[in-house]
Order: C-alpha cells, then structure tokens, then sequence
C-alpha cells in the first residue's frame, strides 16, 4: 500500500492549475519541478521495496511462561541503491508490548542489518512471529510504502512447572506433607521402566550408574501396588479473573495446577482434573502422555468459562468414585464455593483449596473453612521463580 504525502498532491495540483490558466515557461517550470520528482520517487521506491528480504531466527520455539527468547531479525537489501528510511514492525512484538512502536533505519546498498531483541513470556499461549511490516520511505519522503511478509514462525509458551518450593505458601503444613508423600521409595513399588529425568522428578529415583554411563540423568519409573487418586478442579470462570491483576492470577493458577499434578504423577499417582469453562473438561492424567495433553490443553484455553463453580464442584461430587483428596484452584472463594466445599467435606472428602486473590470477604471464607478441618492456602510464587 502506498501512502502519498498530502503537501506534494497539494502542490502539484496548485502549480498545474496555474501553469494551465497563466501558461508560460516558468508555471510549467514550477509543475513539473514537482512532478518529476514525484514521478522518480515513485519508480525508484516501488524497485526498492521489490528487493529487499526479511529473515527471522529465533533461539527457541517451544519454552515455558517466565522464561525468555532472542529474536533476531534480519534485513536484506540487494538493490544497488541505499535505503534512506525503513522501519522495521512485528505485529507480535507490539501483542506483548503495547510500547513497542517498531525499529527505524537506514541500510546501505547490498548491506545486511540485524536487529535482536529478548522477550520474556508471561502468558501461555501461540505466538506467530512471523508476521513483519516493512515501511519504506522515498529520499525525498514524498511517499510512503508498506510491504508485509508472512513466514511460519510460531512460539509454543507452555505453563511453567515449578518444584513445589517455588511457592510461597501460607499453610505450609499441607504442602510439607504432600511432597514428602511416597517420597520414599519401598515394597509398595515396583520398577517398571527407566526414562530420561523430567523437571520435579525426585532425586531419589535417578538411576546413579546408568546416568553416569550415559552422561545424562536416567530415573527410575516405579509403578505403585497401591496409590490414591487425586481430584483436581480448576475454576476457569472468566469473571472470577475480572480484575487488575485478572492474567496474572490464572497464569499463576494454572502453573500451580499443572505443578501439583506433574508431583501427583512423578509419585506414581493419579489425578483427574475437572475445568469449569467455557466448555468443561475432565481430563484422567495417569501418564505422561496424559499429562502432555493436558499441558496441551493449557496451551490454546483461556478463562472463558460462564457456569458458576460452585455448581460446578456439587455436580462432580456425586460422579468420583470412593472419597479421596480434592485439590481446588480458584481465584477467590465467595460464599457459594464455601458452601459447596463444606458440602464436599460433610460427604467425606479431605480438600485442599488454593486461591490467589485478596478481599475482606475472602479472607473471612477462608478463616471460615480453616476451623471447620478445610485446608485452605493463599498462594504466592516466589519472586525468584518469575525471574
């Protein structure tokens, strides 16, 4: 699309109107003073602009919240001409950075330039980077042109999964215990297979000699005899996450939820995850396949769901087989999922909520469950593990 500087249709159109009614050698003089140079500046921009490339590199397309790529971009000009004015826009730079307004240059001819720039992920999600605006600009900056490239350049950005002590728990007692849980490894189990280590898994399950052999950390897979299953619910209601720090709050969440279940599955246990959103979802994770899918799930859904979560939990109470530990990840606890938790504990259900948000209101609730034999955690990350 090319974009005319408004002055110069203006002044050509003066000096045609004159030199056609006052006629002359010097109104004729004075048009095309004009449009001769706009003529060339029109040629000269379009053959630039056909022979310039953009190439675009990243470090790393798959990574998890909080950590950190370098894109590099790379502009080539093989014309025989200099380019007086170029800026360089990246319509996913500017999703993530409201500030980013792109990069002006200049390049010489046959010259490459390189522009590198690190981003930090905060939200999960499919970044295409593929998307770049080249603007150009005429020597005399009567025009403007703008040409887009379209490359497959995609970043995957995965919910991070901490170790257990990456959160700042108030109610640390729950989590001590829950770590410590089939930590140590005995009759109970049975080697069934060695895998490559995974982030959380325990240390006590390397395998010493065959890591040592191979040069790489090797674990020891362990199938349980017996095992508790736990159930996971995940409120996924958009207007539970309507505030100021509404994203942040579910990204956090969800990094818990996926942490937790990526320990339950490292100790050789099961889980179910329940979703309240948009369109529920109840996901068995009993392997890592499951749990790639689950992750895989995180990675396209965002909070969109409408249905209350507190209904939510009652509907699912009466479906779960025998009475095991249910795990609750909210954003805050209003008086309806108070209701619905102790309905869950009257029925014979140990439950462990973890919220993220701050009110009067909720702090009562929480105050509330505490006393009636409710796990309730408020949930912090580390300020080291956003880093």
């Amino acid at each position: 699309m090319i974009k005319i500087n408004k002055r110069i249709i203006l002044f050509i159109l003066i000096t045609f109107i004159y030199a056609y009614f006052e006629g002359g050698y010097f109104p004729y003089a004075l048009f095309y003073s004009f449009l001769i140079p706009f003529i060339l500046s029109f040629i000269v921009i379009v053959i630039l602009h056909r022979n310039v490339g953009v190439d675009i590199k990243l470090d790393k397309d798959v990574v998890s919240t909080r950590e950190e790529i370098k894109i590099t971009t790379v502009i080539k000009n093989y014309n025989i001409l200099p380019l007086p004015y170029i800026e360089v826009k990246n319509k996913a730079l500017y999703s993530l950075d409201r500030e980013y307004n792109g990069e002006a240059l200049n390049i010489k001819l046959d010259e490459n330039k390189r522009l590198s720039r690190n981003i930090k992920f905060l939200n999960r999600g499919i970044y295409d980077f593929g998307n770049v605006t080249l603007t150009f600009k005429d020597y005399l900056y009567m025009l403007t042109l703008s040409k887009t490239f379209e490359k497959d350049l995609k970043v995957k950005v995965y919910p991070k999964i901490h170790q257990m002590e990456d959160f700042n728990f108030h109610g640390q007692e729950f989590i001590n215990e829950f770590m410590n849980k089939k930590g140590i490894i005995n009759e109970d189990y049975t080697i069934s297979d060695i895998r490559k280590y995974r982030t959380g898994d325990s240390l006590r399950k390397i395998h010493w000699k065959l890591s040592a052999k191979y040069g790489e950390l090797f674990v020891k897979k362990f199938d349980a005899l017996q095992g508790e299953e736990y159930n996971i619910f995940l409120n996924m209601n958009k207007e539970d996450f309507y505030d100021q720090h509404g994203e942040e709050n579910e990204e956090e969440l969800v990094e818990i939820c996926v942490s937790i279940i990526n320990n339950i599955l490292n100790n050789n246990m099961k889980s179910c995850i329940h979703i309240n959103n948009e369109e529920n979802s109840n996901m068995n994770i009993n392997n890592i396949e499951d749990f790639n899918a689950l992750m895989e799930y995180f990675l396209v859904n965002k909070s969109e769901g409408q249905g209350s979560f507190a209904q939510y939990i009652i509907d699912n109470l009466y479906k779960m087989a025998g009475k095991n530990t249910i795990i609750i990840c909210t954003p805050k606890i209003d008086t309806n999922v108070k209701e619905a938790l102790l309905l869950a504990s009257k029925l014979g259900y140990r439950i462990v909520v973890f919220y993220s948000s701050k009110s009067l209101e909720i702090f009562k609730n929480d105050y509330y469950l505490k006393e009636r034999g409710i796990e309730v955690i408020s949930s912090i990350l580390r300020k080291e593990s956003y880093e």
